[in-house]
Order: C-alpha cells, then structure tokens, then sequence
C-alpha cells in the first residue's frame, strides 16, 4: 500500500484573526490554532517529476480533531478519493488504513504501525503549534505580500523548503508546496474548511469509523 502521506503537515483552517504585517505570523498562528477542536476540508494535490512530461494529480479530504470522543487523544483523517481511493485513519492512538476500498480497512500493524506512528508524531505537532520549536528545527520566514510562511529545514530532510500560504483572513490555507532537493514538488490546494463543527461519527462517505 503506497500512501503520499507527508503532506498532511498541511496546518489547515487553523488561524482565525486578521493578518498585520507588524504581527509575527507564526505566532498568531499559534495563539489561534488552540480554538480549533475539529476542522474538515476537500484538497487537490498536484506531484511534479522532473521525469514524467505531465504531474500527477489526485483528490481528498483531510479531518482533525482535537479530542475525538472525549478519549482525550486527536483524531486525524487522511483520504484520497481519486484516482486511487485510500488512506489512514488515526484515533484514540491506534493507526487504521485501506486502499481500493474500505472494505479493506485494518488496523496497522508491526513495521505497518512503527512508521505510521513515528510519522504521526510529526504531522500532530502542526495542530498544537509551538513557534519555538518549530524554529529550532526550521530557518522560518515570511512573505508578506502573500500571506506565507517559508520553512527550511536545520537539518537534513526530505524535502528542501515549504510554502505554508494562508488565505487573507486567515481562517484557512490557500496552499503548501514543498519543494525537494531534487527539482520535484508537492503542491496541495485547499477548499474553504468546516471549523468546528459536529464531532466525528462517521467517514465522509458515511462508513463507520472503526
């Protein structure tokens, strides 16, 4: 099963106030992202090889919620629904995945769940925001004519910078591209996300979560 997980570091509808440009942006974004419990969106994702003439595009949906049913431990939601339908979903610290259908939704597990779990780690950290540790491991900057966040990693990574843009009001994300060392990008494009609505019950499609 081949997921293109990583870029759900997507920090999406997390912001809630009006940009300054006197304001350090990724500080407001800190102080905002606690008042979001739970956010839904639709994404498109666009993959650029430097040896395929064309990139490669998919569709889905991305979830987050703070305390899924009060078990006091996130809730995190990470679907493609085209062309390939297939995903993970993580709650209450247990991993779950599928693709073709959800018919083949299963628990992960050994190497399954090892890889899964250090990755959550990662990705969970971009909905409880600490701008100081962000900074030790990124160089950060802003472009403020867009409204963006450039991050570059300190260390050695995958990828070698992202571009984290926020639409003007601040209530989601217009985009994230990280960009490789190597020339190919991820590019995603987000729709305007449903904050803080009802709890999770089900998968979008209406399948129940296991």
């Amino acid at each position: 099963m081949k997921l293109s997980l990583l870029p759900i570091w997507c920090l999406c509808g997390l912001c809630t106030l009006p940009f300054s440009a006197q304001a350090d942006l990724l500080q407001q974004f800190a102080q905002n992202s606690s008042a979001v419990e739970r956010l839904f969106c639709t994404f498109a994702q666009e993959k650029r090889l430097d040896f395929l003439p064309r990139p490669l595009e998919s569709k889905g949906h991305l979830a987050f919620e703070r305390d899924h049913a009060h078990s006091g431990a996130p809730a995190l939601l990470w679907e493609y629904v085209s062309p390939t339908p297939s995903g993970l979903w993580y709650a209450k610290g247990q991993g779950w995945l599928w693709a073709g259908s959800k018919s083949a939704l299963h628990r992960a597990s050994g190497e399954e769940n090892r890889v899964l779990n250090a990755m959550l780690r990662h990705i969970l950290q971009w909905f409880t925001v600490t701008p100081q540790k962000l900074r030790e491991q990124y160089a950060v900057t802003e472009d403020e004519k867009d409204i963006c966040l450039i991050f570059i990693p300190r260390q050695k990574s995958f990828f070698a910078q992202m571009r984290v843009c926020l639409r003007e009001d601040l209530l989601s994300l217009r985009s994230l591209c990280f960009m490789e060392h190597n020339g190919d990008s991820t590019a995603l494009t987000f729709a305007v996300p449903e904050i803080n609505g009802a709890p999770f019950t089900s998968f979008p499609d209406g399948t129940p979560l296991p």
